[in-house]
Order: C-alpha cells, then sequence, then structure tokens
C-alpha cells in the first residue's frame, strides 16, 4: 500500500466514494455490526498515509476525511436508537465500548502524527490492541515498525525506558507468528541486553514461538 491508496481506504470507510459497501460507516446505519476488518484497514491506512499527516504541509482534506469518520461514527452510536435509521437491531454496549476504544485509537494516531511523531511512533499503541484484543487482521505489515519500537526502547533504556514497553512489544511479536520471525535477531539482543527481567523473559519466549514457526516451515 502507497500513500495514495492509503488515502482511498479512509475515503472509503468515510462514504466519499461511489461504493460504500463494506465500511465501518455503512455497517453502522443501519446497524450490521461492527468487523475488525474495518478497523484494520483503517488503522494500516493510517500508518501508509503518514507522510500526508506527519508533516508541516499536513494534507487537510484527509484530515477532514479522518475527522469526519471517527465524528459520524461515534455520533450514529452514541444513541438513543432511531428506527429509521438505525434499523431493527442497536449496538450493543459491548459493542459500543469496543467502537469506542478503535475510535480512540484512530484518533490518536492521526494526532500523533499531526504532530509530527515518525509513523512507528504513532502507531506502536497498535501493539496492546494485537494483545489483549485480537483486533488487527493480517498484522504482518506491523512488524517492521514495532521493531523500530522495540529497538528504539532498547537503545535508550538509560534514559529511563519501561521495560513494560519492551514486554508489550516482544508479545505483539509472538502474537503477529511466522511473518515477525525477521524480528527474532532483535528479540535476541533484547534477552541478552535488556535489564528488564520481564522484557528479557517475553524476548525469550518471543524467539522460542518464533523459531518453531520457522521450523515447521511456517
Amino acid at each position: 500500500m502507497d500513500s495514495d491508496e492509503a488515502v482511498l481506504v479512509l475515503r472509503k470507510h468515510n462514504g466519499e466514494l461511489e461504493d460504500t459497501s463494506d465500511t465501518l460507516l455503512d455497517s453502522l446505519r443501519p446497524y450490521k455490526g461492527i468487523y475488525k476488518a474495518h478497523f484494520s484497514e483503517i488503522v494500516k491506512a493510517l500508518y501508509f498515509a503518514a507522510p500526508l499527516l506527519n508533516t508541516k504541509k499536513v494534507d487537510s482534506d484527509l484530515v477532514h476525511t479522518i475527522w469526519d469518520l471517527t465524528r459520524t461514527a461515534r455520533l450514529w452510536t452514541e444513541g438513543p436508537r432511531e428506527p429509521m435509521f438505525h434499523g431493527v437491531d442497536f449496538i450493543s454496549d459491548a459493542d459500543k465500548e469496543t467502537l469506542a476504544r478503535w475510535i480512540s485509537e484512530i484518533e490518536s494516531i492521526t494526532l500523533y502524527l499531526l504532530r509530527g511523531f515518525e509513523d512507528w511512533e504513532a502507531i506502536d499503541r497498535l501493539a496492546e490492541e494485537i494483545n489483549q484484543h485480537d483486533s488487527i487482521l493480517n498484522p504482518d505489515w506491523l512488524v517492521a515498525p514495532l521493531m523500530k519500537s522495540l529497538e528504539y526502547h532498547l537503545e535508550h533504556e538509560s534514559e529511563g525506558g519501561f521495560g513494560e514497553d519492551e514486554e508489550i512489544l516482544c508479545n505483539a511479536l509472538t502474537k503477529i507468528g511466522a511473518p515477525a520471525l525477521p524480528a527474532v535477531p532483535l528479540l535476541q539482543r533484547v534477552a541478552t541486553s535488556t535489564a528488564f527481567p520481564e522484557a528479557k523473559s517475553a524476548a525469550e519466549n518471543a524467539i522460542a514461538a518464533l523459531t518453531g514457526f520457522g521450523a515447521d516451515g511456517g
């Protein structure tokens, strides 16, 4: 995916293209459910659209698309149910909580990019989404940015780094599975160099899991 393709994905989910089926907003009104595939597509698109957002010459149309998307998703699900718009069913409390978390992640990533952070810095919090909620489908694109984040934390331990961050990233790479095999050399550095026992243990577990994938041929 390149930045142009990423913009089209975001515009699609905001209902700006002719085909508005199978999008986040389409699934909310009338309510059909919330889908990990939609969230996964949107956060991946934000990552690849980063060059248009973490620059001094920001693409204002893109910012409008993202903000319109999250604002509309929030408004359409805050209630009360309107039968004309929402259909027979309406979003459950559990789905509303999940959607609120997804919207928060989308907005946070966007704000980090608008503040000038690197793409990998803006999305490294998705490691927790992988670990706690398993909400990112086909997360192989996350391997490289999560590796950058893990390397950064390892190299800056002496400046007040947190072992919890390294542990979270190691666990996320483990959850990604076989596509994360290129991370093994970095994980070996973490296992031998980190000052944090929890991070060391997480790195060792990740190495064992990932090299197991390699031995099995994937």
